[in-house]
């Protein structure tokens, strides 16, 4: 089996990270835990990301690493810790159901057991996906029967008079 070709994504948001997980610190954290599982990285798939106020929701970094992904230049994304992925959990979901679309799988140095974590989220937002639709299709065919009942409603009414 040959070795699989991972991304490294760093995101520090200034006002919260700056001393403790740094953008260096993580990247070097993650090139650390690629060494150790034979992952091979592109130094051009190295991504960092400063988050700012002003940037009002803009991330170049990660619209660089998905467009990478969906090329299929790499099949692993190593993250310091998830919570690097984005500044919220919708964010962060976003970005996993993504990257698993385009077959691209995440690691997380700092989560147990490597990426059990990862799993089980996309594994309980399939589940979620799966229920909502089921759910709104529920609700297109109760709306559908009902607009054939007034419809046949309507059209003895009309018959009658």
């Amino acid at each position: 089996m040959s070795q699989q070709r991972a991304a490294i994504y760093a995101l520090v948001e200034p006002s919260q990270d700056a001393d403790t997980f740094g953008l260096d610190r993580q990247v070097y954290e993650a090139q650390q835990y690629c060494r150790e599982y034979g992952y091979i990285v592109n130094e051009q798939h190295i991504y960092q990301e400063v988050l700012t106020k002003t940037a009002s929701g803009k991330r170049p970094q990660v619209t660089l690493l998905l467009e990478a992904a969906k090329r299929g230049e790499f099949e692993i994304v190593v993250v310091f810790a998830l919570d690097r992925l984005g500044r919220n959990h919708e964010q962060i979901a976003l970005l996993l159901v993504t990257l698993e679309s385009y077959g691209v799988h995440v690691k997380s140095k700092t989560e147990p057991n490597g990426d059990s974590g990862v799993d089980a989220a996309l594994t309980q937002m399939a589940q979620l996906r799966t229920a909502l639709l089921e759910q709104a299709e529920t609700i297109k065919r109760g709306r559908i029967a009902s607009r054939i009942r007034a419809g046949r409603r309507s059209a003895k009414e009309e018959k009658g008079q």
